[in-house]
């Protein structure tokens, strides 16, 4: 179990992927990686993970 976790952690086996736990879909990536129209794309995703980051925070 990782440290600052205790053994008896209720998500345990969450805890323990050394992977990572992502969400991801599949979409192209704009031609353009910079200007405001890109950091409109990356927030407009990010924004659509905040209930799982909220559960991760909640819940871990």
């Amino acid at each position: 179990m990782p440290k600052p976790y205790p053994q008896d952690h209720p998500r345990a086996d969450l805890l323990r992927i050394k992977g990572g736990i992502q969400a991801r879909w599949p979409e192209p990536v704009p031609a353009a990686i910079n200007g405001p129209r890109f950091v409109a794309h990356c927030a407009k995703r990010l924004d659509a993970c905040g209930d799982v980051h909220r559960w991760l925070v909640t819940n871990l």
